[in-house]
């Protein structure tokens, strides 16, 4: 026989104090296991072939009462031969579920959701008794839970993830889910998920995926050490290569970097650091390198060009009936964003173009944003959806985004021209970083 939910917490016990939130069991040495799987989308008709993944909270110490170094690890093709660990995240975990993350990397925006999927923040509950939502994430995403009743001891909980400024009804995406909690340690014990994609044929449904807590354990003061000194070691040396990879991109007279330079910080590490567990992942570090660098120089050489020269004349059409022309802007520096409703990174970008233009626009700058949907009607609901009152002008010519040296599908991309219409800069991609630098050069402008 079901009993109603406020029945199983009463009997678990989990209503506690008056406003007193609830807590994660939270202590140094513990080691939290969660496997998913999932199956691969294919065509009508054909099998579907899992996946599976391995997340683990490694609890390092206690910082301070109640606030614990931690460290976030992602692994590849678990229990298989070709297991190996695909990412790793530092942050300070408090025990209500409260996180901070130590350093800006937008390699790792996605590491952080999971863990926000799986270890939820718990900090503004007293118990399991009404709706919540979690914090909203680095790429303006969050999960509302409602809870339903009781299943096999559990508290279950509906859940859908929403994007902030309506983001998910622009794109099409919607996921939603179930999630179970044990209602006396608050670890979430099941969760399965299902994502709905709005198409041209139709609504079509993601395969769903099930991902379950399948081990505590509490570890040695001699394993806390030793994946202390290893997680220190292998973040240090990522720090070390990003502000190479940081220098080097933000340095527009000299945009370059040998692979040597970072071949030799990765090797100094493995060298120092053979039997790691986080060896493996820094190999496939320097791997990625080995692969994107070239990348990376072809865009920094095209930025070099483009830099300081005359920028190429347009005209174009704006979704309110009206064109504009870039040699009619008068002497105002101008800020110009590529930009798609199809990317959840674009939609990023132009949220903060509102804050840019209540910024800058007072002072002068001209904010010119540039659609490259199919239709005019595409971007205008994007904009009336997410609330942000601007025009935008649309451009279907691909010519136009080489001129700039913007690669095609490279979106958002970003465009600083002076008052004399010159290139400042061109910034490619979304996030914190981006847009700190992008506001300094706009700075520079004014």
């Amino acid at each position: 026989m079901r009993r109603t939910l406020h029945t199983v917490l009463l009997a678990v016990g989990v209503w506690g104090l008056p406003g007193a939130a609830l807590e994660y069991p939270l202590q140094s040495g513990l080691q939290i296991i969660f496997e998913a799987t999932t199956a691969a989308q294919v065509a009508p008709g054909q099998s579907a072939t899992p996946f599976a993944w391995r997340y683990e909270l490694w609890v390092l110490g206690e910082r301070e009462q109640g606030k614990f170094e931690a460290v976030w690890v992602f692994y590849n093709a678990p229990r298989t031969p070709q297991e190996m660990m695909g990412g790793a995240l530092p942050l300070t975990l408090g025990k209500t579920g409260e996180k901070q993350f130590p350093r800006e990397r937008e390699a790792t925006y996605k590491l952080q959701e999971t863990i926000e999927s799986f270890l939820p923040d718990l900090s503004g509950m007293s118990a399991f008794d009404k709706v919540w939502k979690g914090p909203v994430t680095v790429r303006g995403q969050y999960i509302s839970y409602q809870p339903l009743g009781e299943a096999n001891g559990l508290v279950r909980c509906s859940f859908a993830q929403y994007g902030e400024d309506k983001m998910d009804q622009v794109i099409g995406v919607l996921t939603t889910g179930e999630a179970f909690f044990d209602p006396q340690s608050h670890w979430l014990r099941e969760v399965q998920v299902s994502t709905t994609i709005q198409t041209p044929q139709g609504p079509q449904t993601v395969p769903q995926a099930t991902a379950r807590l399948v081990k505590v354990v509490q570890k040695d003061a001699t394993w806390v050490s030793k994946r202390r000194e290893e997680a220190r070691a292998f973040f240090t040396a990522l720090q070390q290569h990003d502000d190479q990879l940081f220098a080097a991109n933000d340095d527009l007279s000299a945009a370059t970097l040998t692979l040597s330079a970072l071949s030799s910080a990765w090797e100094t590490f493995l060298n120092e650091n053979s039997v790691s567990i986080f060896a493996p992942l820094a190999r496939s570090h320097l791997l990625s390198m080995q692969a994107e660098l070239p990348i990376l120089q072809t865009l920094w050489r095209a930025r070099k060009t483009l830099v300081g020269k005359t920028s190429p004349k347009w005209t174009l059409k704006d979704t309110a009936g009206g064109q504009v022309s870039l040699e009619t802007l008068g002497d105002y520096p101008v800020l110009i964003l590529f930009w798609s409703r199809l990317s959840w990174e674009s939609l990023l970008a132009m949220r903060e173009l509102g804050k840019i233009r209540e910024d800058y626009g007072p002072k002068g700058l001209v904010i010119l944003p540039i659609n490259l949907d199919q239709n005019d009607q595409e971007a205008i609901e994007s904009l009336k959806v997410m609330g942000l009152d601007m025009t935008t002008l649309r451009n279907l010519d691909p010519n136009l985004l080489t001129a700039y040296g913007v690669p095609l599908g490279m979106l958002p991309s970003m465009v600083v021209l002076d008052r004399s219409k010159k290139v400042v800069d061109v910034r490619y991609g979304w996030g914190k970083r981006v847009f700190q630098e992008l506001r300094r050069r706009i700075e520079g402008t004014l």
